[in-house]
């Protein structure tokens, strides 16, 4: 298109009808002028046009320039717009509807890069809608065309995946994105867009999802694979550490023989701690490890855990001290269970690798934090393994460390920490000894807040008083497959003086339910035939008030489980190998009842005379401390000078019972 320049045009005509107007008066002159005058005149005139000529010669020129200029800016351009869209990775397109119309569209404009999508020339798409369409997946057709138009009716942006078959038979993947333009009632409906081939993320995608249920699937078969080992691992221990739990109560085995009986319950204990690390790391990696809050009493939960670490130290031949501050607040809100996970984990490794000398355990309360610090004079950690040592699996030292343990200790310590919103840290030096430093932001507790009983101690308890008016002996059913299972449960009862009926799997406890009636029912879970959950709510399913306490007993310690049993109407859930003492708790929850607590044996007679006000000041600190060694170097002396008075000292002692012998300390010092 020519593009008029009007200021020229204007100039033109004025010099024009300036020359016309000279013109005409010149020749109106003309006849009347001299010969000379008339040449002057016309050469006058001539020069006037020449003049003209050129000026307007020379305006074309420009203006032609311009012109020209114009068109090779617009040319390059385009071109470039061209290049762009050819070049691009996806296909621009412009897709419009009639007005009136709105079910008939075409593709207006594609861009060079169409080829390489649907493996046709772009004009037979811009020629036949059909060809595009056809090309749609015919399970993807509905589902486009329902989109195309509530974007077109609702007037809002298009953004849909279709899955295409190209004519070479490929299956692509291609994602549609377009914005309408502005437009008014009926006017054609413009669409500007772009097509991509995404293919490859949607191969990505799939595969993302196959190896995510690939990696489910695993984790699913560890999980079951774990939950049959704790098991088959947890069955046999219940037994080992039943009869150990047992023997403890044997009045006639003598203080070697209940060594021995301690040495075998430590094991398996220990044998226990690895097993629940297994079980914990797997919570841990499956993303079901949860924290539970209770009140815990701090003093008495650092004594207990000093007691134990005491004997190990001395069994090693090294020193064990523990250390708090005024400042310790007497009750806090924590999980006690894995508070104590922590401690144990840490005071373990430094047990281990503590060869001579010393490790302590210090504790404080600081800007409503709990500190932690237990100190070794071990072997150290060079500096190159700091962050290793806090991997699942990973262990330092010498292979007769690695040998012990399984190497979760400290990664599980460390998430522990991480869950109770604490921080962990650690300074070592090799050859000197290591420091690990626990921080734990956790409340306090106020005094008056009601405190909770002191937990029964199966050591302590020689029978019960029911609160509920009734003399007879509470009855229990013991329901379980196996023997030896069965026995350990009758022989912890009969200690405290229940009455036990035993039933060897869910037929026989339907059987004997429905005839008898039992203040409480121990439901094993896994069982031939009827399982003990099926057991449980069939007898909880019957109109009769009686034998509604049933508390399930299973060597799967997952939480899912005791979720399920708690679900199926058990009033409990306890995990074997079973702990006397969370037997004793359990009972005390659900039952009406008292415990009854053995009488402390008092003494003949009063100290010796030899034995002085510091000698007991001696004594009283080493059982404080809990130094084994001094307390029965102290007794030694003691017996040497009053043999019952020892012996009997000496048994309480072997017991752990030490409030007993502090509390004659107290008494005999008063008098």
């Amino acid at each position: 298109m020519i593009k008029i320049n009007y200021k020229t045009l204007l100039g033109s005509f004025i010099i024009g009808t300036c020359l016309i107007s000279c013109v005409t008066h010149y020749t109106f002159e003309f006849a009347q002028m001299t010969l000379d005058y008339r040449i002057w005149s016309g050469l006058f005139l001539v020069v006037l046009l020449l003049v003209a000529t050129l000026y307007s010669n020379r305006r074309m020129a420009h203006e032609m320039t311009q012109r020209k200029q114009t068109e090779l800016q617009l040319h390059e351009m385009s071109q470039r717009l061209q290049n762009i869209a050819d070049h691009v990775p996806g296909v621009m397109y412009q897709y419009e509807y009639l007005p009136d119309h709105q079910k008939i569209a075409h593709f207006s404009y594609l861009s060079g890069r169409c080829k390489d999508i649907f493996e046709v020339e772009q004009s037979l798409i811009l020629d036949e809608i059909q060809v595009f369409l056809n090309m749609i997946h015919p399970d993807d057709l509905t589902e486009w065309q329902d989109t195309e138009q509530e974007a077109l009716i609702h007037g809002t942006d298009l953004s849909h995946t279709v899955r295409i078959i190209t004519p070479s038979g490929r299956h692509k993947w291609i994602e549609l994105s377009a914005r309408q333009n502005p437009r008014k009632p009926h006017q054609t409906v413009i669409w500007n867009g772009f097509i991509l081939d995404v293919t490859e993320r949607k191969q990505a995608e799939q595969e993302l999802i196959h190896a995510r249920q690939a990696a489910e699937a695993a984790n699913c078969a560890k999980s079951a694979f774990l939950a049959n080992m704790s098991h088959e691992l947890r069955t046999p221990l219940n037994a080992v550490l039943g009869y150990a739990q047992i023997l403890q109560r044997d009045s006639h085995l003598d203080t070697e023989q209940q060594r021995s009986v301690t040495t075998i319950k430590r094991s398996g204990d220990y044998l226990l701690t690895l097993i629940n690390d297994v079980l914990d790391l797997s919570k841990i990696e499956a993303g079901r490890f949860e924290l539970n809050a209770h009140p815990c009493e701090l003093k008495r939960f650092f004594a207990e855990l000093s007691e134990v670490f005491n004997v190990r130290a001395q069994d090693k031949g090294i020193l064990f001290h523990y250390h708090d501050t005024q400042d310790m607040p007497s009750r806090i809100k924590v999980d006690e269970k894995r508070l104590r996970q922590i401690c144990m984990n840490l005071l373990g490794n430094a047990m281990k690798f503590t060869e001579q000398g010393e490790v302590c355990l210090d504790t404080d309360y600081q800007d409503d934090e709990l500190i932690i610090q237990v100190k070794d004079t071990g072997i150290g950690i060079p500096a190159n393994a700091y962050d290793e040592i806090f991997k699942p699996f990973r262990q330092s030292g010498h292979d007769q460390y690695k040998q012990q343990g399984t190497g979760l200790g400290l990664a599980i310590t460390r998430h522990l920490v991480q869950q109770m919103d604490g921080v962990i840290g650690m300074r070592s030096q090799v050859g000197v000894g290591s420091c690990f430093k626990v921080k734990l932001p956790l409340p306090i507790l106020q005094e008056q807040a009601s405190l909770q009983k002191s937990p029964p101690s199966f050591a302590k308890v020689e029978g019960y008083q029911r609160l509920d008016g009734e003399t007879r002996a509470l009855q229990a059913l013991v329901v379980d497959d196996l023997d030896i299972n069965r026995l350990v449960l009758r022989k912890l009862l009969h200690f405290i003086g229940f009455e036990v009926t035993e039933a060897n799997d869910g037929d026989m406890a339907l059987a004997v339910t429905e005839k008898q009636v039992f203040d409480v029912i121990f439901m094993d879970l896994v069982m031939p035939e009827v399982d003990g959950l099926t057991a449980t709510r069939h007898i909880l399913e019957r109109k009769s008030p009686h034998n509604r306490l049933v508390i399930a007993v299973s060597a799967r310690a997952f939480e899912e489980d005791r979720t399920e049993s708690l679900s199926a109407g058990c009033c409990a859930h306890i995990t074997k190998p079973i702990s006397s003492d969370i037997l004793l708790q359990t009972l005390d929850t659900v039952l009406s009842l008292q415990w009854v607590y053995q009488q402390p044996d008092t003494p003949p007679s009063p100290p010796p005379v030899s034995l002085s006000a510091k000698d007991l000041e001696h004594l009283e600190q080493a059982l404080i401390e809990g130094q084994r060694t001094h307390i029965f170097e102290l007794l030694t002396h003691i017996k040497q000078q009053d043999a019952a008075l020892g012996a009997c000292m000496e048994n309480w002692v072997d017991h752990y019972d030490y409030d007993r012998l502090l509390e004659w300390i107290h008494q005999h010092r008063e008098a």
